[in-house]
């Protein structure tokens, strides 16, 4: 999938935020930072996302719980 296609598909939550666009990418870099998802650059020069589908099993839950720790949260979700 195109980036530019999944910032549409997923426009929704992210509009009523005061600065959407960064938010999205911060939630995109936490997920690609996490292996759930690469990116890499296609030929046309497009960012193109693709799903780990290996990634629940390279990754254990204690593993998963420490990285999550680490990644950056928005104001609106703080009790995470």
């Amino acid at each position: 999938m195109e980036l530019s296609d999944l910032s549409k598909h997923v426009r929704a939550p992210y509009e009523k935020l005061q600065n959407a666009q960064k938010a999205f990418y911060r939630d995109l870099n936490g997920i690609i930072s996490l292996g759930a998802i690469t990116a890499a650059r296609s030929a046309g020069g497009k960012w193109r996302l693709e799903l780990n589908l290996e990634w629940p099993s390279q990754t254990t839950e204690s593993d998963f719980m420490e990285r999550v720790k680490t990644l950056p949260i928005g104001k609106m979700h703080k009790f995470l």
